[in-house]
This record gives structure tokens, C-alpha cells and sequence, in this order.
């Protein structure tokens, strides 16, 4: 009886691998499935050249007006096309950040970049202002994308918006760490997640995956959370959902550690000035404060990270934190430096959600920088 037991076992075993393998093979041949993780398995370039997406988000974010323009030129950045090699009278400037400095879905015109190209004139030179803008990039791309790219192209002025994804970053990893470990090495992927890329090799794995997650109304997130861009900008509406059913969590405490970017932030101005590049430091502004009000906290989402809502102002005293620090770094290194954060009000007339800036809170943004730099002894 028990080997019949055991043979019956073993054959319900064999018949449903058998299954499991048809299925990937029909899938693999006339069905397949996007990775969910290819992210995490092949970082793809960030800068592909000769993009055009139009952009219409229906009045859905505050302050951007559709459809809106979004390209890139044939180095990959927002802006000009990029002459090579730059000619003699250009005065070159390439910015690097997160999504507050790409803007993806502010018109290619109203970018803060476009309109500090426009408001900005050097004597003698032609402004060009080059937008390197990745999202969700933290500090660490932005120094290794200007070492092994940018720093080639000649720029004169290297210009670095950082500090929100640093510090949701340090937010998450503490929040899987616990205290006392957010400083561990970002590198490093969870077992869970080792086990998600070796199980998503397999066509049926991916399509599980997918179903689970419109099943769940999480069609727009991967499945480590981090927001995905979308030509109608749904992905922002569904988060602020999640985040509005999320109770608040008072007693939340953050461990501000700006070790990570300072590092990364001294050996970019170091690399740039031993080039003879000069390098901005902006602060980071953003929506957070004690007491948003009603429409302004409508359209807050990135305070809820990795399971747990912080109240704003816990995000605002954080973040205020790391801007200290970018000013600290500045007058350490000897780099320009510009207080955004202190200039730029925090109203829904400049952001269309926590941080990211609509079309009028860029050209704010390009304004207050085309005025400091025309301050400066640039040549």
C-alpha cells in the first residue's frame, strides 16, 4: 500500500512537471512574458538616444497641462542636439538627479533645464544645458554615470539636484535592516529576491507574477515597489491611492545617515575640479511640512515607503538633514551651491506631487538657478 501511496505521488509529481514544461514551452514560443525583474537583472543604459513619447496625463497632476513632449537627443539626454566635439564657444553644462531633474512629464520646452538654456548668457559663450536626469537615481549613479560618461563630453559646469531618492532609499533599507544597519552595503540583494530573478527565468513564473499584481491593482509597480512611468501617468494616481490607505504612522522615526551621499558627492566635485569643471550643488525642495493642507495632501504618495507611512514633517526634518549636508559638502569642497530647497515655496503651485516639480515649478527652478550663476564668474 505505501509504495502504491508512493508511486501514485511521484506520478502526479511527473504529470505536473510534464504540464509545468508544455506551458513553458507554448509560452516561450508564441506568448512570452516580460521579466518583472529585467531591472535587476540587466540594468538597461538609462540614456537611449532619439526618444519621442507624447505624454498626456489628462489633468490628472497638478500643474501639467497635456499632451506634453518628452525626447532625447543622440547622446540620450533631454536638450540640444550634442555636438562632438564641443566647439570652442559653447559653455556646456550637463545636470544630474533623480526625476526632479528629468521632469518626464514636463513639455521638452518647459523643463527646468530648457529654460535655464534660455535665461542664462555668458559673454562670448553659447549656453547649452544637457539633461542627465535618471529616475529614481541616487547619488552614487550620478557620481559613476559623470565619471564614465559625462565627465567625456566636456562639460564646464556639472550641475547635481540630491537628496529625496537617497534618502527613500535609506528609508527602505532601514526598514528591512533595522536600526543600526542602514548603512549596510546597497549592493547586496535580499534572498528573496535571488530567489525572484532565479524563479522568473521561467515563462509561467512571469505569468503568475503579473497576474497577481493586477489581481492586486499593483499593474503599475514592479514588485519591489518602485514606481514605473506610464504615457497617461496612472502609475502616480495608484500609488497615491495605496499610500491614502495607509494609516499614518506617528510614532515614526527616521535614522538620517548621509554617509552614502557624501561620499559620492565630494568624488564627483573632486573628479570635476581636477578636470577644471566647475560643479552646483542644489538642495532638494519638496511638498513635505507640519501641516499640508487638504489638496496638498491629496496628492502626496512618497511618504508611504516599504510599508509604512511617515507623517511629513518626520520626511521634512529627514530631508532638511541631507540638505544641511549637500550645503556642508559645498563649502568643504569648494563648490557652487545653490539653497532651492530654501527659495522655491512649498505650494501645489510648483509641485505636482511630493517633489517633482509641474511646468510652472520649472521654470521657477531654471529662473532662480539662471540668476546664482549670473552671479558667478563664469566663463
Amino acid at each position: 500500500m505505501r509504495k502504491q501511496t508512493i508511486f501514485a505521488m511521484l506520478l502526479a509529481a511527473g504529470s505536473t512537471l510534464l504540464a509545468l514544461l508544455a506551458c513553458e514551452a507554448i509560452l516561450r514560443n508564441f506568448a512570452p512574458q516580460p521579466d518583472p525583474y529585467r531591472s535587476f537583472r540587466y540594468p538597461p543604459t538609462p540614456f537611449k538616444p532619439d526618444l519621442k513619447y507624447l505624454f498626456d496625463t489628462g489633468g490628472n497632476l497638478n500643474g501639467i497641462v497635456g499632451p506634453t513632449r518628452f525626447s532625447t537627443n543622440n547622446a540620450g539626454l533631454r536638450g540640444d542636439h550634442l555636438t562632438r566635439p564641443k566647439p570652442p564657444d559653447e559653455y556646456r553644462t550637463i545636470a544630474l538627479g533623480g526625476s526632479t531633474t528629468r521632469c518626464t512629464y514636463v513639455d521638452d520646452d518647459a523643463v527646468w533645464t530648457a529654460v535655464l538654456q534660455r535665461r542664462l548668457r555668458i559673454p562670448g559663450r553659447r549656453v547649452k544645458v544637457y539633461n542627465a536626469g535618471v529616475d529614481g537615481e541616487r547619488s552614487y549613479g550620478h557620481y559613476v554615470s559623470f565619471a564614465s560618461r559625462w565627465i567625456l563630453e566636456s562639460p564646464d559646469l556639472i550641475i547635481v539636484l540630491a537628496g529625496v531618492n537617497d534618502l527613500t532609499d535609506n528609508l527602505c533599507r532601514h526598514h528591512r535592516s533595522g536600526p543600526g544597519t542602514a548603512n549596510r552595503d546597497a549592493s547586496r540583494i535580499s534572498s528573496l529576491t535571488a530567489f525572484k530573478l532565479l524563479a522568473t527565468d521561467l515563462h509561467v513564473a512571469r505569468l503568475l507574477v503579473h497576474a497577481a499584481k493586477r489581481l492586486g491593482g499593483r499593474e503599475y509597480f514592479t514588485a519591489e515597489g518602485w514606481l514605473i512611468q506610464d504615457l497617461a501617468g496612472k502609475a502616480y494616481l495608484a500609488s497615491m491611492e495605496r499610500r491614502r490607505a495607509a494609516p499614518v504612522d506617528e510614532g515614526a522615526r527616521i535614522e538620517v545617515d548621509t554617509s552614502g551621499i557624501s561620499q559620492h558627492l565630494r568624488l564627483l566635485i573632486r573628479l570635476a575640479k581636477a578636470n577644471g569643471i566647475e560643479v552646483l550643488l542644489l538642495t532638494q525642495p519638496t511638498l513635505w511640512k507640519r501641516e499640508p493642507t487638504a489638496a496638498e495632501d491629496r496628492i502626496l504618495h512618497m511618504d508611504y515607503r516599504c510599508g509604512k507611512r511617515y507623517p511629513p514633517h518626520v520626511l521634512q526634518a529627514a530631508l532638511a538633514a541631507y540638505n544641511e549636508n549637500t550645503r556642508q559638502i559645498a563649502a568643504d569642497e569648494g563648490a557652487l551651491c545653490l539653497d532651492l530647497a530654501a527659495l522655491l515655496p512649498p505650494t501645489l503651485d510648483y509641485f505636482y506631487d511630493d517633489c517633482h516639480f509641474n511646468t510652472e515649478g520649472c521654470r521657477f527652478v531654471g529662473q532662480a538657478i539662471a540668476d546664482y550663476l549670473r552671479e558667478q564668474d563664469l566663463r
